[in-house]
């Protein structure tokens, strides 16, 4: 059973490491041992963690400072938590450089866009100018919206060239594309919800939560079994 390292959040009112326990029950379902890495700048520790996971989960949570794609932070930009942004900076960078199989879920999607040289839009209504809906309310274990997948990509290979449902929980999204990544699906209006880096063996982004969907969609069930699949390698 390969060992996962999830991403802390961080619950700036109180200082506490939290943790959904989605993630947790999505990777159990999935056959992986899930373990939650700790919110510490202590970059011995962190290798330790990265040394010992076969394979890495960038959670979601809070928004990315905007500073780290060269913007000045907009009023309509979310909470951020620079704290995270450090932590999810070094965790990425050094999964990449040993190869570590990578799954970045909403934000965690986001952040690896940023630190490969990408943007975001801020708020997705107001820069990217869209009436769709990509922030549903609870219950999250439901349809919210199609996704339309690109050809010739993992995904495809995985789920086939139809079109698939997902459930939605963001206000922002990617804006220009990071170095290296390539797009992997798209919503109806045109937002990037999937990302993945070509030249890594799993390097995969998505913008939706497979982990409070798996159990009643088949598709969010196959994309965490892909991610576990890779680190059992």
């Amino acid at each position: 059973m390969p060992l996962i390292g999830i991403t802390p959040l961080l619950d700036v009112a109180t200082g506490n490491t939290a943790m959904r326990s989605s993630y947790i029950d999505a990777l159990e379902n999935a056959g992986a041992i899930p373990v939650i890495m700790p919110m510490t700048e202590n970059t011995a520790t962190l290798d330790y963690f990265l040394e010992m996971c076969d394979g890495i989960l960038m959670s979601g949570g809070q928004d990315v400072q905007p500073h780290l794609y060269n913007e000045e932070k907009l009023p309509h930009c979310g909470e951020v938590v620079p704290q995270r942004d450090k932590l999810d900076q070094y965790v990425f960078r050094r999964a990449l450089e040993l190869n570590k199989p990578i799954l970045g879920i909403c934000r965690g999607c986001q952040a690896m866009n940023v630190f490969a040289g990408g943007s975001l839009y801020q708020d997705l209504r107001i820069d990217f100018g869209t009436d769709f809906n990509h922030r549903m309310e609870e219950p999250f274990n439901r349809e919210s919206h199609l996704m339309i997948p690109q050809k010739d990509t993992p995904l495809v290979e995985l789920l086939g060239e139809r079109l698939f449902s997902v459930n939605s929980v963001h206000h922002q999204g990617i804006k220009r594309l990071g170095d290296g990544f390539d797009i992997m699906a798209v919503s109806e209006d045109g937002v990037i919800e999937a990302i993945y880096m070509p030249t890594r063996r799993f390097v995969w982004g998505v913008q939706w939560h497979p982990e409070w969907f798996f159990a009643e969609n088949a598709d969010s069930a196959a994309v965490i079994a892909a991610f576990v699949n890779a680190a059992k390698e």
